[in-house]
């Protein structure tokens, strides 16, 4: 069943997904306290849990449960996550269910809140903190470097969605030329219609063509979609809201987090080294026929794709207090990295 309303949210129904799922061996929940908030894109509740005497269980108290109709997060949940030897950057998931006739899903995971913290929505991550995302970016992408099932069934999950949301930010920009009126350029919008009528370029195109030096990507990466660890010695960096994963260049998630999000001054410091410790982390955890240069390459084609986004966020209605910051640095990425150079490359 899937849960739609907190409500539902009962002990009863707490132990019998848990013990169908295998993590409470004897025993039952005998209460459970609801914390709960809305997001931009769901309802979200931190769960506590108490147990009959006797329970056996494998499950913390404290239980993380997310309500929404994105049936790509409940898919990476499902088929993704269980296709890994590993997953220590990933919540623990105890249920993942959708319901398409309803086009609503569940997610219960554990929360790690006692353990991790989130980051600041309003600042960039210190360069020792942009250095754990990266490192924990490039675990999970070298986990899935050229994989076989990425032209397979994982491929196949994995869809367009890309393409999708590229197409919808085509069809809306003649709509946001309209709006923004005089808060944009003309030499801005020149730039906007060279790069919407030109991408992909042929070596972007050429490069996705022979499926070759891709991987899963979150689709998301920005700052706060990762938890921190409270004691880095104990804990590690977890990776949340997998809504938008896809297969891609790696080069975008990292475009995504850094060149989207971060102003120039502080970008023009530390964006190249980042990249160069994403590219050598890579390389020690075995990926192979990728050089410094390809990546640096694939790092600038993945700031033009950033263009698309502020377009797509406005097409869908979302709040400008992040889509306008957002057009302003993913522009002056844009131009810092001469990206207009690779348009005909």
């Amino acid at each position: 069943m899937v849960i739609t309303d907190l409500e539902q949210v009962t002990p009863e129904w707490l132990t019998e997904v848990l013990t169908r799922n295998g993590f409470i061996e004897q025993g039952a929940v005998a209460s459970v306290e609801l914390d709960a908030e809305k997001t931009n894109t769901a309802q979200v509740a931190r769960l506590l849990l108490t147990w009959t005497d006797g329970t056996k269980t494998h499950v913390s108290r404290r239980l993380f449960l997310k309500l929404a109709d994105f049936r790509r997060e409940i898919d990476f949940y499902q088929t993704v996550v269980p296709s890994m030897k590993a997953t220590p950057l990933i919540l623990n998931c105890y249920d993942a269910e959708y319901d398409a006739e309803a086009e609503a899903g569940h997610l219960l995971v554990e929360d790690v809140s006692t353990t991790h913290r989130p980051s600041a929505h309003t600042l960039p991550p210190s360069t020792p903190r942009y250095e754990m995302l990266i490192n924990a970016l490039a675990q999970f992408h070298a986990a899935w470097w050229d994989h076989p099932r990425i032209d397979g069934d994982i491929g196949e999950l994995a869809g367009d969605i890309h393409e999708t949301t590229l197409a919808r930010a085509r069809d809306g920009l003649r709509g946001f030329f309209d709006f923004m009126g005089d808060r944009m350029s003309d030499e801005r919008r020149a730039i906007f219609k060279r790069v919407f009528e030109r991408w992909p370029p042929r070596h972007y195109h050429e490069r996705m063509a022979r499926g070759k030096g891709l991987t899963i990507i979150h689709g998301d990466a920005h700052a706060w979609n990762f938890l921190y660890p409270r004691d880095p010695e104990t804990h590690r960096v977890r990776i949340l809201d997998w809504a938008m994963w896809q297969v891609g260049l790696a080069t975008n998630d990292l475009a995504y987090m850094i060149a989207m999000h971060d102003f120039p001054d502080y970008r023009s410091r530390m964006e190249r080294p980042l990249v160069r410790h994403y590219y050598d982390r890579l390389v020690d955890l075995g990926v192979e026929s990728y050089t410094w240069d390809d990546c640096w390459l694939d790092y600038r084609l993945s700031a033009i794709h950033n263009l698309f986004f502020p377009v797509y966020h406005w097409v869908v209605q979302g709040d400008p207090a992040l889509w306008w910051p957002n057009l302003e640095r993913a522009m002056l990425a844009y131009q810092d990295l001469r990206c207009e150079d690779l348009l005909d490359l």
